[in-house]
């Protein structure tokens, strides 16, 4: 999100969100780095949108965020999605141009299909159940229970398999508390085999949130009584950004090991060294000799042959 809380047709309000009102931005993240981003319009739906036809808009902007990804033998890109993207749909022509998909799906939705979804009321701690999720049987439906019930969908995921973490007791009064704390006993941690699925999603779904992470720390914003310079401050900020992590991966002596602050100092330094200083222009005679008296050269600034002066001191370009 885009902070803005003047008055425009295109800016959303979210009250549960860190930034409550102003312009929406999907974006396609890897640990902070911006791969690819589209604008959204709480009117006119999304920026160059292009349309599938078997998508919603919402897809069908995921699925062209993830075109820019290059794909070839050997080298196999993963998506992960929150419960707003996913879609049988989605993940299939994903599955098609050689993409993984993951994603938690809402159970109330069309996106999980109703008959894998298991209502039982006492379903033990740590159980997964699900199955395919198409015809096609390239998408797959899972629940796990958690504290709650879980639903996923993928398409690069064995249920099956597992991996031992270490969990923390929750508290008796979280949903489903009691049961899972029995299994926990007098023991705080433990480890525990969960579903590979369910790590993977923890481990690889804050892309996003890592980049919006580094944007708050530090950012180029304005306040400003026009909108359009808003739209500027965001992908460059997300330059910078960019900037920042791909110095930080690169090969020595390039390499840059420092703080996100000390590089943005460092950025600003070599951009005032580079452009700070203009060449001094010599002024014209003849437009000095229509100043007022008051009017130095040391006060004015750099003036044209359509300069006017305001009654006042002030000199108005």
């Amino acid at each position: 999100m885009i902070r803005f809380g003047g008055r425009s047709h295109h800016t959303y309000r979210m009250p549960s969100k860190p930034i409550k009102e102003g312009y929406k931005v999907f974006a396609l993240c890897h640990v902070g780095y911006t791969y690819n981003w589209i604008f959204a319009s709480r009117s006119d739906s999304f920026v160059n949108l292009v349309p599938q036809p078997d998508l919603t808009p919402t897809g069908s902007a995921v699925f062209q965020l993830a075109a820019v990804l290059p794909y070839a033998s050997g080298l196999h890109f993963n998506i992960y999605m929150d419960n707003y993207f996913p879609s049988v749909a989605l993940l299939e022509k994903l599955r098609d141009r050689g993409l993984g998909g993951c994603g938690t799906a809402r159970v109330n939705s069309k996106a999980f299909p109703p008959a894998l979804h298991d209502s039982r009321s006492n379903i033990p701690w740590n159980e997964i159940s699900g199955g395919s999720a198409s015809t096609t049987g390239k998408v797959l439906a899972v629940q796990w229970q958690d504290n709650s019930a879980v639903h996923f969908l993928t398409t690069i995921h064995n249920p099956q398999d597992r991996i031992v973490t270490v969990r923390k007791k929750p508290r008796l009064t979280s949903s489903n508390g009691p049961t899972i704390c029995r299994a926990f006993g007098a023991r705080e941690r433990i480890r525990v085999p969960i579903p590979v699925i369910t790590n993977n999603y923890n481990q690889y779904k804050v892309g996003v949130d890592v980049a919006d992470h580094y944007r708050s720390y530090y950012f180029t914003q304005l306040k400003c009584l026009r909108n359009w310079p808003l739209i500027f401050y965001w992908p460059l900020d997300t330059t910078i950004i960019n900037s920042y992590l791909l110095t930080q991966r690169v090969s020595p002596p390039y390499q840059y090991k420092g703080t996100s602050r000390t590089f943005r100092l460092l950025l600003a330094e070599s951009l005032f060294k580079l452009y700070g200083q203009r060449p001094y222009k010599s002024p014209n005679p003849t437009i000095y000799a229509r100043l007022p008296p008051y009017a130095t050269a040391s006060s004015s600034r750099e003036l044209t042959s359509s300069t006017y002066w305001h009654s006042s001191s002030t000199l108005v370009c």
